[in-house]
């Protein structure tokens, strides 16, 4: 009678055991398939010979389709680091003509990406006092002075129409990086909006800057019978200069 009872018993948990599994396995596949069709989620998945390897090149592909959200969120572009917080896996041992393999998901909720910009702080500003050039009483003297002015000055002298303290930040800076930073920074505070020129709808309204390989080429001031003023050397350009560079457009409030 004893021995009746302990096979009942063994059955009874055996039974139990199998049943968890099963609803364990379709518990991970729910979980799959959400992953999959979520518009919540990023997901990279691979198949590989060892488990290893399959994380490693589903953690790739992963690394590709957030490299394709960026397109959603232009600020990200600009950012130092894209990081990504809770990476989680799905495994599964598929069998194929070649054998077994491991088939793995890798992927994120959205809402984990996070934008690293090189600062959060705000745009350091440096101050520098007008040199003054003493009189020089002969004519021939001062003009000698005139002609040859410092860089800094030839820049103020050749590019009047400067308005505000925020676009000369941006034309003064020294590198894209810096305008860029300047940009993100004074977007949040409500002084400026920026992007690329799919996404311009006032082109007489805008500033653009002409930069190629991450090089400044020009910052042009706002668009004038056709022609446009580059508020760094003073020269004026048509539409020529937008040909075989890249272009990053900005509008400016209250400034």
């Amino acid at each position: 009678m004893k021995k009746t009872v302990f096979l009942l018993i063994f059955s009874v948990g055996a039974i139990w055991m199998l049943s968890a599994q099963q609803s364990n396995e379709t518990a991970k596949k729910e979980l799959r398939n959400e992953v999959k069709r979520s518009e919540n989620y990023l997901y990279g998945q691979a198949t590989a010979d060892t488990k290893e390897d399959a994380v490693k090149f589903s953690k790739k592909d992963l690394e590709c389709r957030i490299n394709e959200e960026l397109l959603e969120h232009y600020d990200w572009q600009f950012a130092k680091t894209i990081q990504g917080k809770d990476v989680e896996y799905y495994v599964e041992m598929i069998d194929l003509r070649q054998g077994s393999k491991y088939y793995v998901i890798a992927y994120i909720k959205k809402e984990s990406l996070k934008a690293i910009f090189y600062s959060d702080k705000m745009p350091e500003i440096k101050l520098i006092d007008k040199k003054v050039t003493p009189q020089v009483e002969e004519k021939s003297q001062q003009t000698m002075v005139m002609e040859m002015p410092t860089q800094q000055s030839k820049t103020i002298m050749e590019a009047p129409t400067l308005q505000g303290d925020l676009l000369t930040q941006i034309v003064t800076a020294a590198s894209l990086d810096e305008i860029q930073t300047i940009l993100i920074s004074n977007k949040r505070r409500g002084k400026v909006v920026y992007g690329t020129m799919d996404k311009l709808f006032q082109p007489e309204e805008a500033y653009f800057i002409v930069y190629n390989i991450g090089e400044i080429v020009a910052i042009l001031d706002k668009e004038y019978n056709n022609t446009r003023r580059d508020l760094i050397s003073g020269k004026i350009y048509g539409k020529e200069i937008l040909n075989n560079n890249q272009i990053l457009w900005f509008q400016l409030f209250n400034n």
